[in-house]
């Protein structure tokens, strides 16, 4: 697939306990997404992801962002198309699209052992001496190289490019068996693949930063391995909401959070649950030829001990 991995079969099956027009998606017999399907209709959603009742329809939610949309009858495409919305879908494509982007969101589970070996042993047969730099001269094992697949797969960076990939951890892999540590030497190489995927419909960049007080305070803490006042994550949690919402009002998607290397992936922990579908990118992962425009900063009112500002 898109992420350069076989995905497991995926078997189909009914279930009476769930209503007559309702799905659900499990991985490893455990329900992680589900939404409904209207056969006869069409699902119909606005530029914006905000329906506009001026064609006949259902209400319902758009599986993937949970967007407002309407399930209008096939044969009122066109009226629902002059009244502004521009996306209509069949069922059929809504559960597709829906699975496969539950299939992005959960790449790293799917990415088991045996599968790393056998994407190993293919490139193996393509390029001989690098898996043998790396495999074979115990620089690294299969399941080294899997925990950084995993690492990459969890925010869906594609692993097409073993190769690359391969080659970047016989470089670092002698000096480091840190999953984190090389995963995070992988994206940097990768960067323009990385990249690409988020930039507008300019070609540019959108950027939220953070501000460097606020850098320096997270970097701290994590070089002293220390946890950081709960109230600070808040905070930045609060402030990138409404960034990243002022930004959509501006009709800016998608947009990215920009932080040092040394805090990337502790930030992206910390803003996963919230926030999953920002992508938290690098200094050091932006591509030169890549013009950006930081659209916003994240502050926060508090001093680093979490006490709010009162002046």
């Amino acid at each position: 697939n898109d992420l350069g991995f076989p995905v497991p079969l995926i078997r189909v099956r009914d279930d009476l306990l769930l209503g007559s027009n309702k799905y659900s998606i499990e991985l490893w017999g455990v329900a992680i997404a589900e939404g409904e399907l209207m056969p006869g209709h069409m699902m119909a959603l606005s530029p914006t992801g905000i329906t506009r009742r001026t064609v006949e329809g259902i209400e319902t939610v758009e599986p993937i962002y949970g967007h407002p949309a309407l399930w209008i009858l096939e044969a009122n495409q066109q009226q629902a198309r002059d009244a502004g919305y521009a996306t209509i879908v069949s069922p059929d494509d809504v559960l597709i699209t829906h699975l496969e982007d539950v299939v992005k969101r959960h790449g790293a589970e799917l990415l088991s052992l045996q599968v790393t070996q056998d994407l190993i042993d293919a490139q193996r047969d393509l390029n001989p001496i690098l898996v043998e730099s790396v495999i074979a001269d115990h620089t690294l094992t299969a399941v080294d190289v899997q925990k950084v697949l995993k690492l990459l797969l969890e925010e869906q960076v594609p692993i097409r490019n073993l190769q690359l990939i391969l080659e970047t951890l016989a470089d670092h892999g002698r000096e480091t068996k840190e999953a984190i540590e090389l995963a995070n030497a992988v994206r940097q190489t990768l960067r323009r693949e990385i990249i690409n995927r988020f930039l507008t419909e300019d070609g540019n960049l959108a950027v939220v930063m953070l501000s460097p007080s606020l850098q320096q305070t997270l970097n701290q803490a994590i070089q002293a391995n220390e946890g950081v006042n709960p109230t600070i994550i808040r905070q930045m949690l609060e402030n990138l909401s409404q960034q990243i919402q002022a930004a959509s009002n501006r009709g800016i998607r998608p947009v990215v959070l920009v932080c040092p290397a040394t805090i990337r992936y502790q930030v992206r922990n910390w803003i996963a649950a919230s926030l999953p579908s920002l992508p938290v990118i690098a200094y050091e992962e932006m591509s030169p030829n890549v013009d950006w425009e930081t659209i916003g900063i994240v502050e926060l009112t508090t001093d680093e001990s979490g006490i709010p500002d009162q002046s």
